[in-house]
């Protein structure tokens, strides 16, 4: 039976033998020949039929997940309205302490940076100064970035105290203030999703 894979000829000839078939009984046979009018008429039907399977099979994969170019798969998936995941930063929790026992001190307004022991940095902007009370402490979130804007990845940090946090001038903070971060495990980014990603999720969606 014909297919994406037959050939002109084998359309044609499939179709002949399928009309000597219908007349059999009469003991005639199709004459395969351009002179004959329903040989013409089957002709054309063939070559309607092999158009229709040659765009059948140009088009077999390019909507196929499993089989079609990332160009092609980023072109159904915006026709179909599939998005990447897009990749989030990583969080880490940084308690400022105040030292002081009478005094209540001041966190400015100002871009804080912590670096990890793997060289990440985490930023914090302030857009108002905060004021810590005697004795007591604040927490805050900074993100994972580079040069200040965010850093999209997974970068985990261990509970540290006394760590080191700079101000966007480098000058010294107050003594008072102290530092500590969380271990930050559940506060992990990841990536964006990776075309290989979407089309496995694509392919094992229920």
């Amino acid at each position: 039976m014909a297919n994406i894979n037959s050939s002109l000829d084998e359309i044609l000839t499939e179709l002949g033998d399928s009309f000597d078939a219908d007349i059999a009984s009469s003991g005639r046979k199709i004459t395969r020949s351009t002179a004959n009018k329903i040989w013409l008429m089957l002709r054309a039907f063939s070559r309607g039929l092999y158009g229709l399977y040659q765009t059948v099979a140009a088009l077999r994969y390019r909507f196929d997940p499993l089989y079609c170019t990332e160009d092609e798969l980023e072109s159904t998936m915006r026709i179909v309205g599939v998005e990447r995941i897009s990749g989030k930063v990583t969080l880490l929790t940084i308690t400022v302490w105040n030292n002081n026992e009478l005094d209540s001190k001041t966190l400015p307004a100002d871009t804080y940076t912590f670096v990890s022991a793997n060289g990440v940095s985490f930023t914090l902007v302030l857009q108002e100064a905060v004021t810590i009370p005697a004795e007591s402490f604040i927490k805050k979130d900074f993100f994972s970035s580079i040069a200040g804007a965010p850093y999209i990845g997974s970068f985990p940090v261990s509970d540290n105290t006394n760590i080191t946090v700079t101000n966007s001038l480098n000058t010294a903070l107050d003594s008072d203030l102290a530092f500590d971060c969380e271990d930050n495990a559940s506060q992990l980014g990841y990536e964006e999703e990776t075309l290989y990603e979407v089309r496995q999720r694509i392919l094992t969606d229920n």
